[in-house]
């Protein structure tokens, strides 16, 4: 299949759609884009974030709206230390913030609740 490149107009990161791709897609797509959304293939199943053990807990604190603070005294850790593994998580699961972090973890059933 031949793939046909395409920028964001706010110059972000080139993506690809097929050349058979419905038009009305490619044009919501590219809307999307240009208002600085990030357009990716969905998540297949088996391409599920790995999530540590401890990236686990930190997912479940993060479920229950605890701040950095709160993860670090839940898990007896520093501050510093939870930040980096809310980081991870966030990066893994592909998330930009905190809430999109939840939505995303609920939404794959990265962790039992």
């Amino acid at each position: 299949m031949s793939m046909s490149p395409w920028v964001s107009a706010r110059g972000g990161k080139p993506a690809a759609l097929p050349v058979i791709a419905d038009p009305k897609l490619a044009a919501a797509a590219e809307l999307l884009m240009a208002a600085g959304y990030a357009v990716t293939a969905p998540m297949d199943l088996n391409e599920r974030a790995h999530l540590s053990p401890r990236e686990q807990q930190v997912a479940a604190l993060l479920l229950d709206g605890a701040s950095n603070k709160a993860i670090a005294r839940a898990l007896e850790i520093s501050v510093h230390t939870a930040k980096f593994h809310v980081t991870a998580v966030l990066d893994k699961v592909g998330a930009r913030n905190r809430a999109d972090a939840v939505a995303i973890i609920m939404r794959e059933g990265l962790i039992a609740v």
